[in-house]
C-alpha cells in the first residue's frame, strides 16, 4: 500500500488510496516516467528561453561597448602620441645642454693646451 501511494505520488495522480483498491503499478510507473520526461523538457525550454535571452543581451552589451571602445582607444592614442612630442622636447632640451656643455668643456681644455 505503501509503495503504491509512492508511486502514486511520483506520477503525479491525487487520489486517495482506500484499502482493498486496485491499482495498476505498471501504469502508475509510466505515468511517474512522464510526468518526470515533462518536467525535464520544460526545464529544457526554460533554459533554452534563457540562454537565448542571455545571447541578445550579451550581445546588445557588446555593441553598446563599442563606441565606448573606440572613444577609449582614441584618447589613448592622443594621450601617447602628446606623451611622445613631449618626451621628445625634453630628450632634445637635455641633449642640447649636453652639447654646449661639451663645446665649453672643449673650449676650456683648448685653453689649457
Amino acid at each position: 500500500l505503501e509503495e503504491t501511494r509512492a508511486l502514486m505520488e511520483a506520477a503525479g495522480v491525487r487520489k486517495d488510496l482506500k484499502e482493498g483498491e486496485r491499482v495498476d503499478k505498471v501504469q502508475l510507473r509510466q505515468q511517474a516516467i512522464q510526468e518526470q520526461i515533462k518536467e525535464r523538457q520544460e526545464q529544457a525550454r526554460k533554459l533554452q528561453r534563457l540562454s537565448k535571452s542571455m545571447d541578445h543581451f550579451e550581445r546588445a552589451k557588446r555593441e553598446e561597448q563599442v563606441p565606448l571602445l573606440m572613444a577609449l582607444h582614441e584618447q589613448r592614442m592622443a594621450d601617447d602620441l602628446e606623451y611622445q612630442k613631449k618626451h621628445k622636447e625634453e630628450l632634445m632640451v637635455k641633449h642640447k645642454q649636453k652639447w654646449e656643455q661639451d663645446l665649453q668643456e672643449k673650449k676650456r681644455l683648448a685653453k689649457l693646451l
